[in-house]
């Protein structure tokens, strides 16, 4: 790769939709090595390479994170491990913090105080915000509390969520107007101010599934300023994400614009993110990524994979705010999947779980668990199809489901494909799956 081109990419090639989406989608396989490594390792590896993955919700953060894992891991690391790992506390290289957005998430534990930096400002606000709108005192309710739980954590003693509900009932009679949603305010307010700023860390739930705040392990908390911080997660999403915009970026991590834009100009002016011309505008390219487009330039890179199970809330689902570039032709559908499903509203763009064809948003999918019966898969795919590609299509879609239901879950069930009516192809399809063998499973490979 010469230097002229890594430096005058908006000149020399300009990226199409698909190069964009090719460009976007190697997160989901370029995460780890590759190299066979201790499950630990690798989960660092993947989640301090996404800086942060969503974890309010089990099954969908264990299952981005298996998606991502090299094949030899995958088939070991069910559901029920990945959760012990990367969200009860069990990998020592990992920390549960509310982050982005006051969401929770799963981070190395390294990146915590940089994370903490760049959205704590932020995470603040939101919080004050929202208990701002109970009254005038009940900021001060917030405080008390605050000081009160910092002080167990300085004690080595720690607290609980119950600790936290009952202080709450105490501090905040029936008497004051609205106490109720007050009350719910305070309780999960208290848990991210201490996480935030790292005086306390999340551990595992115990068997009454009860949200355990310790004081924070492993050494002294690292000073980072937040504009280390900004630069630190805009290097981190530019590299896993890219190409991408400062609007993306700022979306992501939920932060101001005048924020964002002094973070990037930053990593502009080091020379480690550039700029590259689309057909839609100007994006955004950690300079690491620059080998992949004299790649794609030369027609060099082929999908090796064509379907993806996406859980709700994978990475590569959140972190753009516009969603345009991965539905295609597929955005009406993708828009009308709650009533496919049910007339499920929760159900939303970046929420909902996705199947991905060749690199765009193909299809849905979900999973039903009913008690004592077998586990099944339900997948719709969105466009027509005919001939040999709907029978290679059925079978990656077959095989990726078989892998789910024996692999992540542990389970036997079956996989059931239906298209939408605009298809023409039969509407429905279904597979059994079973517990696939190694051996099985390195053919299916």
């Amino acid at each position: 790769m010469s230097s002229s081109f890594a430096h005058v990419s908006s000149n020399a090639f300009v990226l199409t939709r698909d190069h964009i989406s090719q460009l976007r989608c190697a997160s989901l396989s370029r995460a780890h090595s590759g190299v066979a490594d201790t499950l630990e390792h690798t989960l660092h590896e993947i989640i301090a390479y996404h800086l942060a993955v969503h974890a309010k919700e089990e099954t969908p953060c264990t299952l981005a994170l298996w998606n991502r894992l090299p094949r030899i891991l995958q088939r070991s690391a069910s559901r029920n491990v990945l959760s012990r790992q990367a969200l009860d506390g069990e990998n020592k290289y990992l920390v549960r913090i509310w982050g982005q957005r006051c969401a929770q998430h799963v981070a190395a534990f390294d990146d915590w105080s940089a994370i903490s930096a760049a959205v704590r400002d932020s995470v603040l606000c939101m919080r004050e915000s929202t208990i701002r709108k109970h009254g005038s005192d009940a900021l001060l309710f917030m405080r008390e509390m605050e000081a009160y739980f910092e002080q167990c954590l300085k004690d080595g003693t720690g607290f609980t969520s119950a600790d936290v509900d009952n202080f709450v009932s105490e501090s905040i009679p029936t008497e004051v107007a609205g106490f109720q949603d007050l009350r719910l305010s305070l309780r999960r307010s208290i848990p991210i101010l201490v996480t935030v700023n790292g005086r306390g860390q999340r551990i595992a739930s115990d068997h009454n599934r009860l949200v355990t705040i310790a004081p924070r392990k492993n050494g002294e908390w690292e000073t980072v300023s937040e504009l280390g911080g900004l630069v630190l997660c805009a290097l981190r999403y530019f590299d896993a994400y890219g190409p991408a915009t400062e609007q993306d970026f700022r979306h992501w991590m939920g932060i101001s614009a005048g924020k964002s834009q002094c973070a990037l100009k930053v990593c502009r002016d080091s020379g480690e993110i550039r700029v590259v011309q689309t057909v839609i505008g100007q994006m955004m390219l950690h300079r690491r990524r620059f080998t992949e487009l004299e790649r794609l330039r030369n027609g060099q890179i082929t999908i090796k994979r064509r379907v993806w199970f996406l859980g709700r809330f994978d990475p590569l689902l959140v972190a753009y705010k516009d969603k345009d570039w991965i539905a295609k032709d597929g955005w009406r559908e993708w828009e009308e999947i709650p009533n496919w499903w049910g007339g499920d509203r929760s159900l939303n763009p970046g929420g909902s779980a996705a199947v991905l064809v060749d690199g765009w948003i193909g299809g849905s999918w979900q999973w039903s668990r009913p008690t004592g019966g077998p586990t099944t898969i339900f997948v719709i795919l969105f466009h027509s199809l005919g001939g040999d590609e709907a029978d290679d299509l059925l079978l990656e879609v077959r095989k990726t489901g078989m892998q789910i239901l024996s692999q992540f879950c542990g389970q036997d069930g079956t996989v059931s494909v239906r298209f939408t009516s605009s298809s023409n192809v039969a509407p429905k399809v279904s597979f059994s799956a079973r517990h696939i063998s190694e051996t099985e499973a390195i053919i299916l490979d």
